[in-house]
């Protein structure tokens, strides 16, 4: 609701660019919440996986979790299953079984407006969710993929974090 401190980057024909780096910052370097949400992602077939790796500043590595959730597409066919491998984290079902811990996406969702198209990305229980600790400002590796094989369909990737005021 607030365009004023909004911004959107859309990038054309991303499939046939090999590496992308997306910085989240803030003007001037203040605080505050962030939300991002990464679409054009799918799986298509049973071994297919995307990995996007994620890297913490130094000063929110100190103190600020990032929340990433994969959430299906409307009307894709998708099981959402993440992975962390370097904290040896699998996450299924956000705020659910083994990943009660992560905060659910269920109920929650944004809408995309390109000129006339506009998307709607809307959590349900089963898409899939995992924290990010602070710690590291290394690149960690998020592995994206289907839970079943059989499930397959477009996702976009949400992350919600913070910005740390300066020291």
């Amino acid at each position: 609701d607030n365009l004023a401190s909004a911004s959107q980057l859309l990038l054309r024909g991303a499939e046939g660019m090999e590496l992308i780096t997306l910085t989240i910052g803030s003007r001037d370097g203040a605080s505050g919440r962030y939300l991002a949400i990464i679409e054009g992602f799918s799986i298509e077939t049973p071994d297919d996986e995307d990995i996007v790796d994620v890297r913490v500043g130094p000063l929110a590595a100190r103190s600020s979790v990032i929340q990433a959730f994969m959430v299906a597409a409307p009307n894709s066919r998708l099981d959402p299953y993440l992975e962390l491998p370097d904290a040896e984290l699998i996450c299924d079902d956000a705020g659910r079984d083994d990943c009660d811990f992560v905060p659910s996406f269920a109920g929650a969702g944004v809408t995309l407006h390109e000129g006339e198209t506009v998307t709607t990305f809307t959590g349900d229980r089963a898409d899939a969710g995992l924290l990010i600790a602070p710690g590291s400002t290394e690149p960690q590796s998020v592995i994206l993929s289907s839970r079943r094989a059989d499930t397959r369909g477009a996702y976009a990737l949400v992350l919600i974090g913070a910005l740390p005021p300066r020291e």
